[in-house]
């Protein structure tokens, strides 16, 4: 059955919850109560947005990038995570388009930095 997200409940079991352009309290309050629930469980909050919201002043880690990086850093972020196994191998080949594109398009590109 096809998801369109995590559901609430399913924060309890995170260490790490990435909140991705995504201001939580204006956009997303019902949720939360999870990720506090969560944070004092000792998962950690990582906002990923140009705009320093009210979520990224809440957060563990804030990143502020630059508008039009964030596809960059998802790469970056694609390529470690692969080539370092810290992906789920069950989950990740049932998302066959996510990792045809990688290994067809982006395996061979090394980040510079």
């Amino acid at each position: 059955m096809a998801s369109d997200g995590t559901e609430p409940e399913q924060f309890a079991h995170s260490r790490y919850i990435i909140a991705w352009a995504s201001n939580i309290h204006a956009n997303n309050v019902h949720l939360w109560p999870f990720i506090s629930d969560a944070r004092r469980n000792g998962a950690k909050l990582v906002v990923i947005d140009p705009y320093r919201t009210r979520t990224a002043a809440c957060a563990d880690w804030y990143l502020p990038i630059n508008p039009g990086t964030d596809g960059a850093l998802a790469l970056g972020m694609m390529h470690v995570i692969i080539s370092e196994g810290l992906h789920d191998a069950i989950t990740l080949p049932a998302i066959p388009s996510a990792l045809m594109i990688y290994e067809k398009e982006f395996r061979s590109i090394r980040p510079s930095g």
